[in-house]
């Protein structure tokens, strides 16, 4: 609260904080807690420049007792709250020139911190002390008077970061890289984030590239493989760096294809394609990018007897461990790819094109599980079918791929089909989790509807008078679909709806849910996609969706519900929905109101709510059907406990007030001098309040509302 109230030295001599530092500072006997505590506030109050040079001598005094404290050396919160009230101090001019001024030794201090690797919170405060000293330097070199002074304080802040990466390992330690090196290189790069000069003064160190180099290639920490590969990177193409960029990429690439490391091989492909054109070298690079996914594709489909050799087992074989990370791996640096500029190179786009050849060819054969059992990869293939983490990660991809501005790296309508085709083989294991169910619905509703484009319009006739428990009704005929060459692109759209007709009835409830969520998102595109409404009335899609309005769980009701207000906001779709469906407007509010008034659980109450909101917004409702409505509205507003259905049901009066009462209505007296808005909103309510029709109902709800 000091930071937010406490803004100048009257507001902080007023309450109290400057004697109870200075009894802190006077007082050597005083307890770790309290000085704990006091360094705390200190933090508070001197990042505030004002504050801080009105009393520095106090601020620094303070420090300076901290530091002789018999509580420092032993004390590691003590250590870390200093550190961390350090930097709030060292924001402004006037309290970093303070700081090194009057703590020469700050820099000693921290890197001892740093060394002692006691504890994860006292070592992180040091590292971004020692980054925000660094990085402050450069702000303040720009006065002259302490230009020279600063620079040289810099200067030694980063050849201390150097030498700590450049000293050997201690004697006895299985390792060639010195254990503080992480944390001090960590801090380098996090002020290399902040402050470009940094890399200038790294590129002028000697071997600086041969020093990366070594922690790129032996380096056991993720964080600071990804730090070093980015510096090493940005210092190949600095200026003052002659060298052969090539060579040293080369030199970097080799090490990592001797030692198997193909993760770390395809990030640094990625890290190097993001920052640089060189078209030639990019071309040679891609191929290594995705050669083990074409090798693992080649392999379990039969066109090839082996797999990259394992590095740790030295078989000739990946676990199916191995193929599933490798495959993850190459789909997560592809995301990362296809949404960037990169995607226009030449090179990019033709390997994203056999990228998604070999994904499809992968998830192909992963859908048909009742084919995997033939396979002479059994083992292996039947561990990625069942591998929830892979199926969403390369339906996850598809989806993305429909993101990508480059038209030639689009599916092709045959890749459509054959991928839709596996989406659905997916969705119909019955085993199958409600989280690969959910990404594939997601790749059917971005397919879908571009398939549908390509289809001649009698596709979409609705039989008429067609029920699809008739058993002359032809809207799902028998179609043998277990294989990808048997499937055509006219049936996909009849087996889709078979599939979701199926999935609305299937045993888990999270199912039955994540596919009303689907026709959801349906029916809210159809306003804006012809073909898809077609699609939806000729399979009475909006039939089946309101049929789960008893559906036993809550939430699947709550879904429905949903996905009808979706269905209302296209007035063709509603209105075909009331046709096929034979029921009137009357029914749907009947229904609807039911549940506002007995269903035991909040979210199908707050769903309805929203309903009838939106019925009132397109100015559906008769007067008597409104009056059904407010009294409804109202009792929720009385009765209902749970607070968003209240909430809605707020929003549906405020829809009312302004929409049903005329604006022009003279305004009180009282509130003449308030806005416009509030005026115009005082109008309505004051024409509210005295209207003969309402006055009763107004009473009621106002009573509710205080």
């Amino acid at each position: 609260m000091l930071s937010i109230f406490v803004l100048n030295s009257e507001s902080v001599e007023s309450c109290g904080v400057i004697e109870f530092l200075k009894s802190i500072k006077d007082n050597s006997g005083t307890g770790n807690a309290t000085l704990i505590f006091g360094t705390q506030v200190a933090g508070c109050l001197a990042q505030n420049e004002e504050i801080f040079v009105q009393f520095e001598n106090l601020f620094l005094e303070f420090y300076a007792s901290i530091f002789e404290s018999p509580f420092w050396q032993e004390s590691l919160s003590l250590k870390t709250a200093t550190f961390h009230s350090l930097k709030q101090t060292i924001q402004h001019s006037p309290g970093f020139l303070g700081i090194i001024h009057h703590f020469p030794d700050i820099s000693k201090e921290t890197f001892n911190a740093i060394q002692g690797e006691s504890s994860i919170f006292l070592t992180k405060k040091a590292s971004n002390l020692m980054a925000s000293l660094i990085v402050q330097c450069t702000c303040v070199q720009t006065q002259p008077d302490n230009c020279q002074f600063v620079l040289d304080v810099q200067h030694m802040l980063l050849k201390k970061c150097w030498d700590y990466i450049c000293s050997p390992a201690p004697i006895g330690l299985f390792t060639n890289h010195n254990p503080f090196l992480e944390p001090v290189f960590l801090l380098l790069c996090q002020a290399n984030a902040n402050c470009k000069v940094v890399l200038s003064w790294l590129a002028k160190q000697e071997n600086v590239l041969q020093i990366l180099f070594v922690i790129i290639i032996n380096a056991t920490s993720s964080e600071l493989w990804f730090q070093a590969i980015d510096i090493y990177l940005d210092l190949l193409y600095q200026e003052c760096v002659v060298v052969d960029q090539e060579d040293k990429m080369l030199d970097v690439l080799n090490k990592l294809k001797e030692k198997k490391e193909q993760k770390k091989l395809q990030t640094f492909i990625l890290k190097f394609l993001k920052r640089y054109s060189n078209e030639e070298l990019g071309e040679n690079l891609i191929q290594l990018f995705y050669q083990p996914l074409s090798d693992i594709s080649k392999y379990i489909a039969g066109k090839s007897h082996d797999l990259p050799c394992n590095p740790k087992t030295k078989e000739c074989q990946f676990s199916s461990i191995e193929c599933e990370k490798m495959v993850s791996h190459t789909i997560d640096c592809w995301i990362e790819i296809i949404t960037t500029d990169i995607m226009k190179k030449d090179s990019i786009s033709a390997a994203s094109r056999s990228t998604s050849s070999l994904l499809l060819d992968i998830i192909s054969i992963l859908a048909a599980k009742d084919k995997l059992q033939m396979s002479r990869h059994f083992l292996l293939l039947n561990a990625l079918a069942t591998s929830n983490r892979l199926l969403v990660k390369i339906l996850q991809y598809f989806c993305k791929l429909t993101d990508c501005s480059q038209e030639e790296c689009q599916l092709k309508l045959d890749c459509i089909v054959k991928l839709l085709h596996s989406s659905l083989l997916i969705i119909e294991d019955i085993d199958q989790t409600s989280s690969v169910v959910s990404h594939a619905f997601q790749c059917i509703f971005d397919y879908l509807p571009v398939l549908l484009s390509h289809l001649p319009e009698e596709n979409f006739v609705v039989t008429p008078n067609c029920n699809k428990d008739d058993s002359n009704c032809d809207m799902y005929p028998q179609i043998n679909w277990s294989d990808n060459s048997e499937i055509m692109a006219d049936n996909v759209p009849i087996i889709t709806a078979s599939v979701v007709t199926c999935c609305l009835c299937h045993p888990k409830w999270e199912i039955r849910d994540t596919t009303v969520e689907f026709l959801e998102k349906i029916f809210a595109s159809c306003a804006v996609s012809p073909r898809l409404l077609l699609w939806v009335k000729k399979h009475r899609l909006h039939n089946l969706v309101y049929s789960s309005f008893s559906d036993g769980e809550s939430y699947v009701r709550a879904t429905t519900i949903t996905a009808m207000t979706s269905c209302l906001q296209t007035n063709d779709l509603w209105s075909d929905f009331l046709s096929a469906s034979k029921k009137s407007l009357d029914d749907i509010l009947h229904d609807f109101i039911q549940v506002l008034q007995t269903d035991t659980e909040a979210f199908p109450r707050r769903a309805a709510a929203k309903f009838l909101l939106e019925t009132h917004k397109k100015n559906l409702l008769t007067s008597s059907q409104k009056s059904l409505i407010y009294k409804t509205i109202i009792d929720v507003l009385n009765s209902d406990l749970d607070w968003e259905v209240k909430i809605a049901a707020l929003s549906f009066w405020e829809n009312v007030i302004s929409t049903e009462f005329d604006s022009q209505t003279l305004c009180p007296a009282y509130a003449i001098d308030l806005p416009v808005f509030s005026r115009n909103r005082c109008q309505a309510w004051f024409f509210f309040l005295f209207s003969s029709n309402m006055e009763k109902c107004y009473c009621s709800f106002y009573a509710s509302f205080a």
